[in-house]
């Protein structure tokens, strides 16, 4: 079949030679000296076919899918042949120490002055994330690099390629311009360029852009942080149908960064994400069904969007653990009561897995999570410690929901009411609803501070205003603030 293909010296030259080489659906197996000479041949036509990369031009609106067959057909050609000629020798090298990838990597290395791997890693990330970003061009001219193909002068050409069409006003060889700023490549890292780059580009549509433009006005990068035009360029990237853009949108709305805050629309971006394939947004939709967040609370919906976003390759071993679950908890279960409790159990534990891989990685509320988890001994044995060390982590990140359940910790459990106090403090700080309703509690009871009824009044309000049911019923039943009603505000 391959021998047939229209293009079979192109893409699969290497591998019949490699048929011919060991003999492999060959009809004359005993002429070994005839196959020898034909796996030779086909070996060199791959090889060949790599002259015709090298000469290769620029071109930003190229297909590169076949270009990669090629490429791969060369690579496997340029390693096959070398082995047809120094088999015996590598043999020889095997024996002694055992390792030939790491002779076949020095042979490799040899004739490349940089590594690439990293790099190369970089924008394969990057293409990932970014279905519709075109880096193909940057990525077969770095893999060419890196296999001896193509010279490292060609990224200078590239570079002035893409800065020639950015000038012209070309939207995707600005956002490729903009990479390579980012990425140092044949340029120096240059974050505001990098900034301007997506601004012309956003300006001109482009949703990639818009949703780079959100995230750099979100974090300051590039420019003043600035959260409602970071929410204005999302919302632009989403309704433009950019799925990235979509969560990040949806966390917009969930944590009211830009805009108020309101689950329902978190809930409903996140749907629109998921949609398009988006696994975190397939998560985010698992915790509001698990934790009813701008939803009715569903525990089986919740761990059929948990499923669903652990279908790829790194998490197969997550996936297999929750599908035998369910498999032995319907087959050898005949108690209702029973097979309800295993779902659950099965259910926390692949959550407590979920969340502890997004942990691991540095999501702070995954980290939250996860405390909570060992806190309560949900799909794991409970561990206090443990709860204490992935809320200090997410607290350290700046989250306000970790620095509030650290003040429940020290209270609760350590009884050191001054670090209770001070967690309480930060998190109120920044505006979290539970941390100012803990706060004005600790103000009302002296817990790590002088008892101090206006203070308490005063976080109390404000922990009312931003939604807490507990400070509002605290304000209204209570004779010892029904006077705030009547004061306009409180001063600490």
């Amino acid at each position: 079949m391959m021998k047939n293909h229209e293009k079979s010296d192109l893409y699969f030259s290497s591998i019949i030679g490699f048929f011919y080489n060991y003999d492999l659906g060959i009809d004359d197996v005993n002429n070994n000296d005839n196959n020898n000479d034909m796996a030779s041949y086909y070996y060199n036509i791959a090889i060949e076919n790599g002259y015709k990369l090298t000469e290769l031009d620029f071109d930003l609106n190229r297909n590169y899918e076949n270009y990669y067959f090629q490429l791969e057909n060369v690579i496997i050609g340029k390693y096959l042949l070398l082995f047809f000629y120094y088999k015996d020798h590598f043999i020889k090298l095997f024996n002694q120490n055992g390792n030939v990838p790491r002779i076949l990597s020095r042979i490799r290395s040899s004739h490349n002055h940089l590594e690439y791997d990293e790099i190369i890693q970089n924008v394969e990330n990057h293409i990932k994330l970014n279905m519709e970003y075109n880096l193909e061009e940057i990525h077969f001219l770095l893999l060419c690099i890196k296999f001896g193909l193509k010279d490292e002068k060609e990224l200078n050409n590239l570079f002035n390629y893409y800065k020639y069409l950015e000038e012209k006003g070309n939207v995707l060889a600005q956002m490729n311009l903009a990479y390579c700023y980012l990425s140092g490549i044949e340029t120096k890292i240059d974050i505001r360029m990098v900034f301007n780059l997506y601004f012309k580009s956003a300006m001109s549509g482009n949703s990639i852009a818009q949703n780079y433009l959100g995230y750099y006005y979100k974090n300051g990068i590039g420019i003043n942080k600035d959260e409602k035009e970071a929410f204005k360029w999302y919302l632009k990237s989403a309704e433009g149908g950019n799925h990235n853009a979509q969560i990040n949108l949806g966390i917009c709305y969930r944590r009211g960064i830009g805009i108020n805050e309101d689950k329902k629309k978190a809930f409903d971006w996140y749907l629109k994400s998921a949609g398009g394939g988006n696994r975190d947004a397939q998560n985010e939709i698992g915790n509001c069904y698990y934790f009813g967040k701008g939803v009715g609370k569903d525990y089986g919906k919740a761990f059929k969007w948990y499923l669903k976003s652990t279908n790829d390759h790194d998490q197969q071993n997550i996936r297999n653990d929750l599908e035998s679950c369910q498999k032995n908890v319907i087959s050898n279960n005949k108690n209702y009561q029973y097979r309800y409790e295993e779902k659950i159990n099965c259910e926390e534990k692949s959550i407590f897995e979920l969340h502890l891989k997004s942990a691991e990685e540095g999501d702070s509320n995954s980290q939250i999570e996860l405390g909570k988890c060992y806190f309560f001994g949900k799909g794991v044995d409970k561990n206090h410690n443990k709860a204490f060390e992935w809320y200090l982590k997410s607290a350290n990140k700046g989250n306000h929901i970790a620095e509030n359940e650290l003040g429940k910790l020290y209270y609760f459990i350590d009884k050191n009411f001054d670090k209770t106090f001070e967690w309480y403090m930060k998190s109120a700080e920044g505006g979290n609803s539970d941390g100012q309703y803990n706060l004005g509690f600790c103000y009302h009871c002296g817990i790590g501070c002088k008892k101090n009824i206006e203070k308490a009044g005063y976080w109390y309000k404000k922990a009312s205003d931003n939604g807490s049911l507990n400070a509002k019923n605290v304000l209204d039943n209570s004779s010892l603030f029904l006077f705030m009603k009547k004061s306009s505000s409180s001063v600490i």
